[in-house]
């Protein structure tokens, strides 16, 4: 096995600009198995930059692979970087992520510091829709980044909770 994964990188490369989602989804997990593989190929041939890259992709399901794989192989840093442009795409389209998708992004959001007050406003008004889901996970991991955000904001946090109390 080692023989060919320094072959691998190259189709994969391919495969993250294929017009069809299912080759692109499964090529952002194949680079996951050669990262557990010879993670020094990976890092080599820039597939986290196009992993980055590729979180902008039109189909959701590339971009909740990319999550995953860019918070497994970071895992031993925290997970994935993040920053305002991310956070803001990914919050711009929470609409087209199915349930796992979207406790993917939300997870991410969570861990995401706020630059200023008026960020957080902004952010919060982004996910306030998450909160009238159905599933119970979604919505507990929407709780979660109100809280997260609200942490330097005393008395949003103190209504935050007094939402979350309600039915």
């Amino acid at each position: 096995l080692p023989s060919i994964t320094e072959y691998i990188s190259e189709p994969l490369q391919r495969s993250l600009l294929d017009a069809s989602a299912y080759v692109r989804k499964t090529a952002v997990m194949g680079i996951l198995k050669l990262h557990y593989l010879a993670p020094d190929i990976v890092l080599e041939s820039s597939l986290v930059e196009k992993l980055y890259m590729a979180l902008l992709d039109s189909d959701p399901q590339v971009v909740t692979n990319c999550l995953i794989v860019l918070d497994e192989m970071h895992a031993a840093k925290g997970g994935m970087s993040i920053n305002k442009n991310i956070i803001f795409n990914l919050l711009n389209r929470l609409d087209s992520f199915n349930e796992w998708g979207l406790c993917k992004v939300l997870n991410l959001v969570s861990r995401f510091d706020t630059e200023s007050d008026e960020e957080t406003y902004v952010i919060m008004n982004l996910l306030d829709p998450v909160l009238r889901t159905s599933n119970s996970g979604v919505v507990l991991i929407a709780i979660k980044c109100f809280i997260n955000l609200t942490k330097t904001i005393p008395d949003i946090r103190n209504q935050v909770y007094e939402r979350c109390k309600g039915p």
